[in-house]
């Protein structure tokens, strides 16, 4: 509480000498206002009444109007008209003539007159005053910073937040130049600019991508925007020029810019009129052009000259309904570099709301190699898909030529057998037998490599009911689970879009593994089970057969790959590849968890194509 009463002390110590002084200015303005009236009053008394001495009394009006003391102007007009009047019957009415009352209304008038062009002075005066404080006031509550400059290009005024921000007090700043507040490097260049603007002056707004510096009173630059505005005054043309601090701004500028130069693409942003307003160095190398040939100029510089027409349209399309668009939307895209090079490109846009309006950043990225890649993959393809015709062709023939002597080796063997088999002796009779078993084996082995040479060659996507397939592949091994006494279950298997010749051929040969590949004297139990891993479907074959040893887990999907004797098992070593190759074309894997005489558990994935499906349909 101390330093407060202190300062009211302090306070009314100079709000009291403050009155005091008042008072004893007016107390000296009334006395010589006094003085002069009495004065005037004797002087009219002295000298003949034909003369309009009252007159005189206008020159005490004007002294109060000079000391500015309009709160006694009415007072002492009134006291001077009663001189007026007193003078004039002072030496009795019969002494007043016509002349002496024309003087003294003279005199009366050209006081009130006098009193009512002073008056009418001091409304005007009021008025200029309070707009000189309203003017203030506004000039106060700018968010800017704000000097007022004359033609001498000296400062006329400033504001608060020009205190704040350079760091002067409002007396430094006043009468002097304004090039104290910008840096050395540009005074001389500026005092030229000021003498151009003050001959041409027009207003000129903040953000118009000039570099400009201010200065600080310790030294320091800054960044700043400046906007000026013409002031047409009585006392000349004056310059009101708006400064704002944008070093936040700049910084975040450069930020963002370090992250366009740090973006892996080429990066540009565009404004509603097509203009580039940035680039980063990656456009730079991509199109051969310099930044600054790139920043102002339309982006269709960028394009062929037979798609710029078109692309105007598609700006002005987009800009009116911004929308992210990503790459790879399967547009055939393409970019000119500066020596008039084309080359395919990919293109996403997306949308940026700024306080100077829309702007798009479109990152452009360069897939001439991409393309190169593709354009190779599909000569491959076209090669790999004729020489699969060829291979498969080649099959077709090669077992149908291989077939046919097998198919004369084994019947004349039979006919042997048959005709003459009563005169061969046991050796001979045992090498028939040999003889017709190899051929058979071959006729197998023929057709398993037929089989798998067809795989996928009349693939159809289609909606197949897993549980239904399994319905049939039991019909289509009935005989052999029947044979082999099997359990063969299943339970909640999905409906998917997929191959459904491959994927029936696909668990049929597992399902028939598990059934053959049981241990002596264990009736073989087959689980076939599925669920779902994102867009594809894992399927699982479990078994409690005679396992596979881990240093075969990889070998057994080979094709012509055995673990066992034909005595113990019989098969061509086919099947296993047949799963492995079907499995490749469901987009999957096949893999096997299992240990010798604990069973095995296979595992396949197969792809969902559902939704390319819906979307061919869409499409069409």
């Amino acid at each position: 509480m101390r330093p407060f009463r202190s300062s009211m002390r302090l306070f009314d110590r100079g709000w009291l000498m403050s009155n005091l002084q008042e008072a004893e200015r007016n107390t000296r303005v009334i006395w010589f206002s006094g003085v002069f009236v009495a004065a005037f009053f004797v002087l009219d008394l002295l000298i003949p009444p034909d003369i309009a001495v009252g007159t005189l009394y206008v020159i005490v009006i004007f002294m109060l109007a000079q000391f500015e003391r309009y709160e006694h102007l009415v007072s002492v007009a009134c006291l001077c008209v009663a001189m007026v009047v007193m003078d004039t019957f002072a030496n009795g009415p019969e002494q007043v003539s016509w002349a002496m009352l024309a003087n003294r209304v003279m005199s009366v008038l050209a006081i009130g007159i006098a009193t009512a062009l002073l008056l009418q002075q001091k409304g005007l005066r009021e008025q200029d005053k309070a707009k000189d404080i309203l003017f203030r006031n506004l000039l106060e509550s700018a968010p800017d910073a704000v000097v007022i400059v004359n033609e001498r290009g000296r400062i006329e005024l400033a504001n608060r937040q020009v205190e704040l921000l350079f760091g002067y007090r409002k007396s430094e700043l006043v009468g002097r130049h304004v090039e104290m507040l910008i840096p050395k490097r540009y005074v001389g260049d500026h005092a030229n600019h000021r003498k151009g603007y003050f001959m041409a002056p027009a207003a000129r707004s903040m953000g118009q991508n000039l570099d400009l510096y201010a200065l600080k009173s310790n030294g320091d630059e800054f960044p700043v925007e400046i906007s000026l505005s013409p002031l047409h005054t009585d006392q000349g043309l004056l310059v009101s020029a708006a400064i704002r601090d944008v070093t936040d701004r700049r910084e975040a500028d450069e930020k963002f810019r370090d992250l366009l130069n740090s973006a892996p693409d080429a990066m540009v942003i565009v404004n509603e009129s097509g203009d580039i307003e940035l680039a980063n160095k990656q456009t730079e190398m991509l199109f051969g052009y310099g930044n600054e040939e790139l920043i102002g100029q339309k982006i269709e510089t960028l394009l062929p000259k037979r798609f710029q027409g078109k692309h105007t349209g598609h700006r002005e399309s987009f800009f009116n309904s911004p929308n992210v668009r990503g790459m790879g939307q399967g547009l055939e895209l393409f970019g000119q570099k500066k020596n008039g090079q084309e080359f395919p490109v990919e293109i996403s846009l997306s949308p940026l709301e700024t306080k100077a309006g829309l702007l798009v950043s479109a990152a452009i990225r360069d897939i001439t190699e991409r393309k190169d890649k593709e354009h190779e993959l599909s000569q491959y393809a076209r090669q790999l898909e004729s020489k699969n015709k060829e291979l498969e062709q080649f099959a077709y023939i090669a077992s149908h030529d291989l077939q046919e002597p097998l198919r004369t080796v084994s019947s004349f063997v039979d006919l042997l057998i048959e005709d003459h088999g009563s005169q061969l002796d046991s050796d001979a009779d045992t090498y028939l037998h040999y003889i017709s078993e190899a051929s058979q084996r071959m006729t197998q082995l023929i057709k398993g490599l037929l089989d798998y040479s067809r795989i996928g060659s009349q693939s159809t996507l289609s909606e197949v009911d897993c549980s239904q397939l399994m319905v049939d592949i039991s019909k289509d091994l009935e005989v052999v689970i029947v044979e082999m006494q099997a359990e063969v279950t299943w339970a909640d298997l999905p409906c998917f879009v997929t191959y459904a010749n491959e994927l029936r051929q696909l668990l049929q040969n597992l399902i028939s593994n598990a059934v053959k590949f049981h241990r002596p004297g264990v009736r073989p139990q087959v689980t076939v089970s599925a669920h779902q891993e994102g867009t594809v479907w894992r399927f699982t074959v479990a078994d409690n057969g005679i396992g596979i040893d881990a240093q075969y887990r990889d070998r057994i999907f080979m094709i012509f790959q055995r673990l066992h004797t034909r005595q113990e098992y019989e098969g061509t070593g086919i099947g296993l590849a047949h799963c492995k190759k079907i499995v490749d074309l469901l987009g999957g894997t096949i893999w096997v968890e299992s240990e010798p005489g604990q069973g095995s558990r296979f595992h396949f994935t197969v792809v969902d194509h559902r939704r390319e499906r819906e979307t061919l349909s869409e499409e069409s």
